[in-house]
């Protein structure tokens, strides 16, 4: 079984690109669900992302959560950190770093040893 994931996005700027594609290809090995309260709703993506438009201290029950990534708002991570104390936390604020969310995406690849992670936020080839 898949572990759990969610994706925080709180900024709904030039980022949301780069989050989904990452979100889609960590589908692969996550079950994804991308939050982004108050965006409406959308079916889930083909490749299983689904979204979540609820308010933030609304979100529905994930289970057991192995990474919480937090776009755009640390104070997102504190307030889903109380409700899932058991995964990792990562920040990625894209005025501090606008091309890639390179951190986040190496922790994954190192915890899963999947080298496509890293081409997906990067847009480097690597070898299969």
């Amino acid at each position: 079984m898949k572990p759990n994931l969610l994706v925080v996005d709180t900024l709904g700027d030039g980022s949301r690109e780069i989050v989904e594609s990452v979100c889609e290809e960590l589908s692969r090995d996550y079950y994804v669900y991308l939050a982004r309260p108050g965006s409406g709703f959308r079916e889930d993506s083909p490749n299983g992302v689904r979204f979540v438009s609820n308010p933030l201290d609304a979100l529905p029950r994930f289970g057991t959560l192995a990474t919480v990534w937090s776009v755009g708002n640390r104070s997102v991570s504190t307030a889903v950190r109380a409700a899932y104390p058991e995964a990792d936390f990562h920040d990625w604020r894209p005025a501090d770093s606008p091309q890639s969310p390179d951190g986040f995406v190496k922790a994954l690849r190192q915890r899963s040893r999947t080298p496509r992670l890293t081409a997906v936020a990067t847009g480097r080839k690597t070898a299969a």
